[in-house]
């Protein structure tokens, strides 16, 4: 039930009583109202009516972490209430309006916070150095600007960045401050990560009036502000693209070992020895490949540019699919493995090769964290308007309080109490990401460690006479031999990619550089040609494709990428140049093949 205008009236005057106005982070609108007074309850609790932590302390505290989250609207809000908008506590506990002469002693304490670094290794070990060395009976709240506030700060910073052992730095925050203090700012970087989020998810919310004024006011301030956040944006973005540039750098040697796994499983080795080996080297060459993906996947989803398209489809079915690629991994580890489909054929909305990434990324966590024997049962709800997919395990299960943190990248490096295993930890939150964008929803609950987990995948459903029917597969065809040009300069690689498409039955000539692919090209009239994006010389993968569509004897032939920048922008490029498709290294067996096939077809229908 709605709150009435009177109850939305009476929480903007106690905002309004307590702060001197109502900001925009606590302006209560009907929709609004429950989740706006509970983020009010959580901050009086936390730093406005905290009797534990000096106001004061606590406004500086909220600015640091405010900076650490890179939010320019939380950070300039903290910024204006510590330099004395509205109405906050005094040290004796009673309210009063701060005067002007506290705003200039407070805009310098807000100088030297923007200038402080963030919580490197250099910061963490020099906070806790000096926070180990207090003895307890000399716990107290520390001065204003001093080295002992800067290392609390950076302590705290490196919880609310869920940096390094939590239980050692809380032992370190209750041997300064007394175990009373301690979990009072617990209590406050929690009551901010709410906040935080709440106006991550509002990007709309408009600046204060009073801070609009300071930082009007305070140009020094104002330009602090902006390039901390400046700097923080930048050593993000410099992070995945780094991430982006080492998924593809070793996408090379990776190609090449994964080549030789498939090889040795198409092929066959007589020696058992060899068979153990070649089992061995398929099982980690994938592992290694999947962590090479997610690792460009990530940089793409954070830049925000992933190619999407949505077409009906019957999500058991594709599940299905995803779930016999599973049954042996599955068998091996001793998994009992059930799926129950809805009780009806419904469709979703949804992005297909996506769509079974996300299950393959719930799929692999269970196997990371079941037991031996265990059980992962699956169950789909369809209702009147979404469908509900539940993956219950009786594996490792983690901590109620920490299922957000289930989703967080790097979550390898997250709270203690989530089971620890081998990976990137950024796969859940890939599958979550992929979902938001296809207007769904994951979930994950737990009733503790060694309870096991459920992971509810939550998609909204389209109605049977939506527009478009759904997808119909096309009937596999035999693939006949074909002519095929490849064009890549790793040798390693360029002479497996020959091994696989001769195993597969194809015609193949290789060059490593565009200048030759093109002689070649002219020579042999290929019927489908790979070209790597890198290539030596002064035409790369995506001048090649350009000369080959503007060659009224080459342009009809197929082209296909093969290259290890498969992020959207690179995609959006190849497409653009004149590929057809691209293939992500290392190539599968299984993508050669279903490029083969498309040919094939595409060849018949002509």
């Amino acid at each position: 039930m709605p709150p009435s205008p009177q109850l939305i009236s009476q929480f903007a005057q106690e905002v309004e009583q307590r702060l001197g106005s109502v900001p925009a982070l606590y302006r209560p609108t009907p929709e609004t109202f429950a989740a706006v007074s509970t983020l009010w309850t959580i901050a009086r609790a936390g730093w406005f009516d905290n009797s534990w932590l000096p106001t004061g302390f606590s406004q500086r505290l909220l600015v640091y972490l405010s900076l650490l989250s890179g939010n320019r609207y939380c950070a300039a809000r903290h910024a204006a209430w510590l330099c004395g908008t509205g109405r906050i506590l005094d040290s004796s506990g009673s309210a009063s309006a701060v005067s002007g002469s506290t705003v200039s002693a407070s805009t310098s304490q807000l100088i030297d916070l923007l200038q402080m670094p963030p919580p490197g290794y250099d910061e963490i070990r020099s906070a806790t150095e000096l926070l180990g060395a207090i003895s307890p009976e000399r716990a107290k709240i520390p001065l204003s600007g001093s080295p002992l506030e800067q290392s609390v700060f950076t302590i705290a910073g490196s919880l609310f960045l869920a940096q390094g052992d939590a239980a050692l730095l809380r032992r370190l925050l209750v041997q300064a401050l007394g175990s009373a203090r301690a979990e009072q700012i617990l209590l406050l970087i929690s009551g901010f990560q709410a906040e935080r989020q709440w106006v991550h998810a509002h990007p709309e919310l408009a600046v204060d009036e009073d801070v609009a004024a300071l930082l009007k006011r305070e140009p020094e301030v104002a330009q602090l502000l902006d390039a901390r956040l400046a700097n923080i944006e930048n050593r993000d973005r410099q992070r995945d693209r780094f991430l982006g540039m080492l998924g593809h750098e070793l996408r090379n040697p990776v190609a090449a070992i994964s080549a030789v796994s498939d090889m040795f499983q198409v092929v066959g080795v007589g020696d058992e020895r060899l068979r153990n080996a070649s089992s061995i080297l398929h099982r980690q060459t994938r592992s290694l490949s999947q962590m090479l993906d997610n690792l460009v996947e990530m940089s793409s989803l954070v830049f925000g540019k992933v190619p999407m398209t949505k077409v009906p489809l019957v999500a058991d079915d594709l599940l299905a699919g995803v779930l016999r690629q599973y049954e042996s991994k599955f068998a091996e580890q001793g998994l009992t493995l059930t799926h129950t489909p809805a009780d009806r054929r419904v469709y979703v909305m949804a992005d297909r090769a996506r769509l079974a990434q996300v299950f393959e990324q719930i799929l692999s966590n269970a196997s990371k964290f079941a037991r031996s024997p265990g059980n992962l049962q699956i169950e789909t709800q369809a209702g009147p308007k979404s469908l509900s997919i539940h993956f219950r395990d009786d594996g490792s299960g983690f901590s109620p309080e920490h299922a957000h943190a289930i989703f967080e990248p790097y979550a390898q490096a997250a709270p203690e109490s989530l089971p620890k295993t081998s990976g990137l930890g950024i796969g859940l939150t890939i599958a979550r990401m992929i979902t938001v964008l296809q207007d769904g929803a994951l979930e994950a609950v737990s009733a503790g460690p060694g309870k096991g987990a459920t992971f509810t995948l939550r998609l909204p459903l389209v109605s049977q006479d939506a527009n478009g029917k759904p997808e119909k597969k096309l009937p596999a065809r035999p693939v006949s031999r074909m002519r095929v040009l490849v064009i890549e300069d790793n040798k390693d690689f360029a002479q497996l990619f020959r091994h696989m498409l001769e195993i597969m039955g194809c015609d193949l000539d290789s060059t490593p550089d565009a200048r030759s692919g093109l002689k070649l090209a002219h020579e042999r009239l290929p019927e489908l040609i790979f070209c790597d994006i890198g290539l030596p010389g002064d035409m790369n993968g995506f001048d090649f494709a350009r000369a080959v569509r503007a060659d009224a004897q080459l342009a009809h032939i197929p082209l296909v990428a093969v290259s290890g920048h498969t992020s959207a922008e690179g995609r959006e490029q190849a497409m653009a140049a004149g590929f057809d498709r691209v293939c992500a290294k290392p190539v599968k067996f299984a993508d050669i093949s279903d490029v083969l096939s498309a040919c094939s077809a595409h060849r018949s229908a002509g």
